[in-house]
This record gives C-alpha cells, structure tokens and sequence, in this order.
C-alpha cells in the first residue's frame, strides 16, 4: 500500500523517498549482517521475489476473465435470485421446497464438475467450492425425503401423510426429518451469500440476468418438444 501510494502521488514521494533512502542506507552500514556485497544482494533479492509473489497472487485473485464471468454466472443460471431468498432459506421444510428452487441448486452442484466450469480466478473458485459443498450436504439428506407429488411445482416432506401403521412414528420421522432438512439448509446461507456478494463485486447481475433469460428459453423449448 505505501509503494502504491509512492508510486501513484508524486508529491508524496517527495516527502518519503529521501527518509526512505536515509533509513535503509543507516540499517546497511550499520547491521553487521548486511555489511557484506554478498550478503546485501541477497536480502534485496528476497524483497524482490516476496513483492513480486504478492502481486501476482493479488493480481489472480482481483482479475476476472470474460470465461470467469460466464462460469460465476453459469452456474446459478436455474436459481431465481430474485425469489430463492424466500422459496429456499425462508421456507420451513415442515411445507416443502418449491421445485424450481431444488433444481437449480442441484443443476448447480452438477455443472461445477464439468471441466468447462473450472476457473482461473481464486476468489471463485473457493466460493463455488463452498457453496457446491453445503448443497451437497443438504441434497444428501433431502434427496431421500422429498417427492413431488402430482406434478404440482412443490416438493413435499415423503412422511407427510404417509400411511405407517404406527402414526406416532409417522408424525415423529415427519418432524426429525423436516428438522434436520431445515439445519442443512441454515448452512447453505453462508456461503451463498459470500457467492452472491462475489456477483455484485463484480457487478455480474446484468450477465446473469441474460444467461438465466436464456436459460429459460431453452427450457422451454425442452418442455415444448415433449
């Protein structure tokens, strides 16, 4: 930050460069340890390669490329942002998931294991490893207590109304299942936040808008040539 800061304001430079270089030249001729040619080279040297790590590795994790936008946008293209806030995490499994908010979420979780849905940026690439991981989990458990039930848009809890013999039994996997259901779910939040906070970093909601625009269209098609 201060190079930064020399660099770019000239009149700052003015003021700090002189200290700067009487500071270094007193630490040099000074330090027994740095009193060698030899010895100088090399403590210069390492200064140089740590800058340069540290601007390389800021530098992959502030660019983004035109294939990163595409993958970063992709891959939320069949979740609604506009309305998954309330059909996902403010819904109470105890009523269901609409489905259109389950599938999206899975259609997520496939697409991060395609090759053309891998990133360069480091940024994205641990907040879709996050994310692809708390579905996971929530999917692993809700996959064996969800069906949809007359193809009706809605997801529904599999011990709800279920005829079991003994309807004590019934009613409790009913609620230990929508219970935990509900626990997975409070930890996909997190890192869905951080994801869509990654979005509006890079102010992708215009890109996403026409990918999912697009998405629907072709999902349509789909559904017509049925």
């Amino acid at each position: 930050m201060i190079i930064e800061t020399i660099l770019k304001r000239w009149y700052v430079a003015l003021l700090i460069v002189p200290i700067l270089v009487k500071w270094l030249s007193k630490l040099v001729l000074e330090s027994p340890v740095l009193s060698e040619p030899k010895d100088l080279a090399l403590v210069f040297s390492a200064v140089v390669i740590l800058i340069l790590a540290i601007e390389l590795s800021k530098r992959g994790e502030s660019s983004l490329t035109d294939h990163d936008q595409k993958i970063a946008t992709g891959l939320i293209r069949g979740i609604d942002l506009d309305s998954f806030q309330q059909e996902f995490f403010d819904h109470d499994a105890w009523y269901g998931f609409r489905e259109e908010a389950i599938l999206g979420s899975t259609l997520f979780v496939y697409d991060t294991e395609k090759f053309s849905y891998k990133p360069k940026n480091k940024v994205l690439k641990r907040r879709i490893e996050s994310l692809k991981k708390a579905l996971e989990y929530f999917h692993d458990y809700s996959k064996n207590n969800l069906y949809g039930p007359r193809n009706n848009g809605w997801l529904i809890n599999i011990h709800r109304g279920a005829p079991y013999d003994d309807k004590e039994k019934g009613e409790k996997l009913y609620r230990e299942s929508s219970e935990e259901m509900n626990r997975r779910k409070a930890l996909v939040l997190k890192p869905f936040e951080a994801y869509l906070g990654f979005i509006h970093r890079y102010n992708l909601m215009p890109l996403y808008r026409e990918v999912r625009e697009q998405y629907l269209i072709e999902e349509d098609e789909v559904i017509e040539g049925l």
